[in-house]
């Protein structure tokens, strides 16, 4: 007899637990589908400005068209479409050579978006073995574009005896090989060093720095350029570059030289 009293009575209070269930769910559900469509309807949340700040050889219009479709990606992005407050994310990552960072700042009382483009700095101009085969690069080794055959010693140029050129996005030598080939740059043009231009062996994976009196090699394969580039100074200090024919830097620890 308590058993047959007992299961009605738990079965009841399952059932009212159940009911409970469904109408909280069912609330949260409502709640849900009403705060979704006002964030989707609501002008309040509608962006009515969108400007781009940085641009370079393109117009507002094209960069819009080519971000975009990055927005409606996402599962938020497809519901609430482009135009609306919450798709936009601070930052965008974009696949182009010529764009180091999209930056996005966004005014919700306004209801604008403010876009700030920041392009790639050109460091340099790097050449190939193929004759007329030159790119801007940046300070990371990135292709940025073709470039001119360069005249004059007004920015670096660094001639590869690579025979094929690359093209846009591509790095022209591994990261710590290129950061070398950055930091001699860079010191020689403290030294106040007037380099016509660079030549760059793959093979040997030298540097040589070529005056118009002497030819300074260095060695990619450094740990420490640096080192060298101090034993130069130290050399230089002592005796002007045009007494040598050539300054060879590419073993550590050691400096070999060639008096005319």
């Amino acid at each position: 007899m308590q058993k047959s009293y007992i299961e009605p009575a738990r079965r009841r209070r399952a059932f009212k637990f159940r009911v409970k269930v469904y109408l909280i769910t069912g609330a949260v559900v409502c709640v849900l589908a009403i705060a979704a469509g006002f964030i989707i309807h609501a002008s309040i949340f509608q962006i009515k400005k969108v400007e781009v700040v940085g641009l370079q050889g393109e117009s507002q219009e094209a960069f819009l068209a080519r971000i975009r479709p990055m927005l409606t990606r996402s599962m938020l992005g497809r519901v609430l479409s482009t135009t609306n407050y919450f798709v936009w994310p601070r930052t965008l990552t974009l696949n182009d050579p010529h764009i180091a960072q999209v930056e996005v700042r966004k005014s919700f009382f306004r209801r604008e978006v403010t876009i700030t483009v920041t392009p790639r700095a050109s460091f340099g101009i790097w050449c190939f073995a193929v004759e007329s085969a030159c790119v801007w690069i940046d300070n990371a080794g990135t292709v940025l574009e073709k470039a001119p055959v360069p005249e004059g010693v007004l920015i670096p140029v660094v001639y590869d005896s690579a025979p094929t050129p690359l093209p846009s996005g591509e790095h022209v030598l591994p990261s710590e090989m290129f950061m070398t080939v950055v930091n001699t740059l860079k010191a020689l043009h403290d030294l106040k060093i007037p380099v016509k231009h660079y030549e760059l062996n793959r093979i040997s994976e030298e540097l040589h720095a070529l005056t118009p009196t002497t030819v300074i090699k260095i060695s990619l394969r450094l740990t420490d350029s640096r080192t060298a580039i101090d034993a130069l100074q130290t050399l230089l200090q002592k005796e002007p570059l045009s007494k040598f024919e050539y300054i060879d830097l590419t073993v550590e620890k050691r400096i070999f030289v060639k008096r005319k």
